[in-house]
């Protein structure tokens, strides 16, 4: 399942707004007890071959 979304970046000086091209999807079970957010997808589907 994927949802459009929005994305916000902050720094201590600085702070930027994206309100479209950012994708968010979840892989595993939704009861999870940790959240893994990565820069692309092949990101987190290399995360999920490592942890399996």
């Amino acid at each position: 399942m994927s949802t459009a979304t929005a994305s916000e970046e902050r720094e201590p000086e600085w702070r930027g707004f994206a309100s479209s091209g950012k994708v968010l999807f979840r892989l595993g079970p939704a009861d999870a007890g940790r959240l893994c957010i990565t820069e692309a997808a092949i990101d987190a589907m290399s995360l999920a071959a490592i942890e399996d």
